[in-house]
């Protein structure tokens, strides 16, 4: 980044730098889930670091042309790979991007005969051109189709939608909520999102996203259930394979224990061919089977 002609920075080199520096090292030093779209928000720092630096190398004729190009060259790199890094679909931005990049550099060559005075903003006009297919493209492609559920990925789809929760269960669920907060609870945020989405109800997710988050914890489902807020936990029968209906990799955390009270409290309920299964956490009169056992005997019918 440029420095104040008077060997100061400026305010906006401050902000944005700052903003650049900062987010930069969270980043870097963060643990826990990282997703590529968090880099989103070093876009607006990036793009002001390097406009002020651009105007601040114009200033300077020969060292900043020089600086210009290097910095052109790289920032053109990161964007060919970037574009190459995208779905099948659209790889083809990259060569776009490359053809675009190398027709620019060859109309700055110098000339013996006078250039047409459209010849100067010929290299900016075709690299701007280049630079800006795949943000259209990804941009043609976001609108073209609708997006639904708990994911809405931009650009070229590249994973098939989740599958729905059977309408058979919505219908139980709701016909059993009688007032209570939650529609029914469900381990980890995405899927807990998706019933929310079909039931347009509110649905309580156990363990964050990944699942490995602190709460709710076991007390406060108990107290929720105790004070009739909450009845249902809802889960795929996928669960019932494990020992404490528990995943190898929730064990451990909050929502494991959480999970293993219900798989000894709850009356388990399932539909033929949905996939899902239903624990009612109020108990009441049903067979002690234990989620595993009962999935097991529900397998084995005709």
């Amino acid at each position: 980044m440029a420095v104040h002609a008077r060997g100061r920075l400026s305010p906006g080199q401050l902000l944005f730098g700052g903003w650049l520096v900062t987010t930069g090292l969270i980043f870097s030093l963060m643990s826990g889930s990282m997703h590529p779209y968090y880099a989103v928000l070093l876009a607006p720092a990036q793009a002001a670091v390097i406009g002020i630096g651009a105007v601040d190398l114009c200033k300077r004729p020969r060292l900043g042309l020089a600086m210009l190009l290097a910095a052109g060259s790289v920032l053109f790199g990161i964007a060919v790979a970037a574009s190459y890094a995208v779905p099948p679909a659209a790889s083809w931005t990259a060569a776009v991007l490359g053809i675009g990049g190398v027709a620019s550099a060859l109309s700055i060559r110098p000339t013996r005969w006078s250039p047409p005075a459209w010849r100067p903003a010929l290299p900016a006009a075709l690299l701007t051109v280049a630079l800006l297919v795949c943000p259209v493209t990804f941009c043609v492609e976001t609108i073209s189709h609708p997006v639904t559920g708990f994911d809405p990925l931009a650009g070229p789809r590249s994973l098939p939608p989740p599958p729905p929760y059977p309408p058979t269960l919505l219908a139980f669920l709701r016909s059993h909520r009688e007032g209570r907060t939650w529609l029914a609870a469900v381990p980890r945020a995405t899927a807990a999102a998706l019933l929310q989405l079909q039931s347009n109800e509110p649905v309580l997710p156990l363990g964050g996203f990944t699942g490995h988050s602190g709460g709710p914890t076991l007390d406060q489902v108990r107290a929720w259930v105790h004070e009739h807020r909450l009845r249902y936990l809802v889960l795929s029968t996928t669960y019932g394979a494990y020992p404490g209906a528990t995943p190898p990799e929730l064990r451990g955390y909050v929502v494991g224990s959480v999970l293993r009270w219900a798989n000894q409290t709850g009356c388990v309920r399932t539909w033929t061919g949905s996939g899902y299964l239903v624990l009612d956490l109020e108990g009441g009169p049903c067979p002690r089977l234990g989620l595993k056992a009962f999935v097991n005997d529900w397998r084995s019918e005709p």
